[in-house]
């Protein structure tokens, strides 16, 4: 198993303005930080460590240093940032270093179409950090740990694409499932993941749930033709983001066995057979497979872990929401229990009462 450690460069707190004002000031430069989001400043700027300058690349490699020593099994450190008002995000050109300057427009002179990139010279100031943190590896002796970039939805992946070296990979979450516009929804709109993946690895991360909505219930349907949609988007793997595991399982066996040589595209009702026979057995596993079928396409998903209300929806259909309930029951209601064995029968309890807090939502 591989270790992916993502460290976040775009907070206020990954650039605690205590440590870096303590750098000299070539070291260090300010930004504005009108409307910048998670910010407490009462001064009109805050400022960054230079990634290039002596000192300012010292603030980077201690990170660097500091986190392959408590954690020596990383096998790929991710340079994590932020997708609005935030500071590396929310640096305006002319705020970057002159140098900087000049060697973006040289940049730019090479491939002019790069200035309408989204937030291009933020990605090419970025690749000053992902500059350092290799650097840092390789004096460190750690050239074995390989890098990557990563962040919210896919818009950053052409700027990201034109500026980072092509070792990076790019690991983009696919937060737009909340909206029901995932990327990995049609071919048109994988198109942005084929075109920068046929330059370098692209991994992108699916939603089993969301903090920011659909946080409890059942998980978000599995994709179907999981392996085909991969393919066709040219990544090099995928990753699933959660909070808890269960009841998450369904969405984790489905699209792992669909990228599986011998199970390639596997429907889901197959994976609800194979779930369905070995938790409840031979003798359930016809009734439970449609209970885990209809439950992982029809139960509620809703509640948000990220904002001051749990519950800031309200769910459309509740005549539909009820009578799938009901439905949902009835085939519960339809196994045998003397039948099952001890345990098949403990998770028979708990399918009942997944069943009732769905209703309850």
């Amino acid at each position: 198993m591989d270790v992916y450690f993502a460290v976040d460069v775009d907070t206020a707190s990954a650039n605690p303005q205590n440590v870096i004002k303590s750098l000299p000031p070539n070291d260090r430069f300010p930004i504005a930080v009108e409307q910048l989001r998670w910010m407490n400043q009462d001064e009109g700027q805050m400022w960054l460590a230079n990634p290039e300058t002596p000192q300012g690349y010292q603030y980077y490699k201690a990170q660097v240093n500091a986190l392959i020593n408590a954690y020596p099994q990383i096998d790929c450190l991710v340079v994590w940032f932020r997708h609005g008002n935030t500071p590396w995000m929310a640096l305006k050109a002319q705020e970057m270093p002159e140098s900087w300057q000049k060697e973006y427009s040289d940049e730019l002179k090479k491939t002019p179409q790069a200035a309408e990139l989204w937030r291009s010279h933020n990605f090419f100031a970025l690749n000053k950090i992902v500059t350092a943190f290799g650097r840092a590896l390789k004096e460190s002796g750690r050239e074995n740990i390989q890098i990557a970039i990563g962040s919210w939805r896919f818009d950053f992946l052409p700027g990201c694409d034109r500026f980072l070296p092509r070792h990076v990979k790019f690991i983009p979450l696919d937060w737009e499932v909340l909206n029901d516009r995932s990327r990995l929804r049609n071919s048109e709109s994988r198109q942005i993941i084929r075109q920068v993946g046929v330059n370098r690895p692209v991994i992108p991360v699916v939603w089993a749930h969301h903090d920011d909505g659909n946080y409890v219930g059942r998980p978000y349907t599995p994709y179907s033709d999981f392996h085909s949609r991969l393919v066709d988007s040219r990544a090099s793997g995928f990753g699933i983001i959660h909070w808890t595991t269960r009841p998450l399982d369904l969405y984790f066996k489905s699209l792992s066995q669909q990228v599986w040589k011998l199970s390639r595209n596997r429907p889901l009702e197959i994976s609800c057979y194979e779930m369905a026979e070995r938790l409840f057995g031979s003798q359930a596993s016809d009734t439970m497979t449609e209970y885990l079928y209809q439950w992982v396409t029809k139960a509620p998903k809703i509640g948000r872990e990220t904002g001051d209300y749990f519950i800031d929806k309200t769910l459309k259909d509740m005549p539909g929401v009820i009578e799938s309930y009901k439905q949902r029951m009835k085939l519960l209601n339809e196994v045998d229990i003397s039948t099952l064995k001890p345990k098949e029968k403990d998770r028979l309890r708990t399918s009942n009462k997944m069943n009732l807090v769905d209703s309850n939502i």
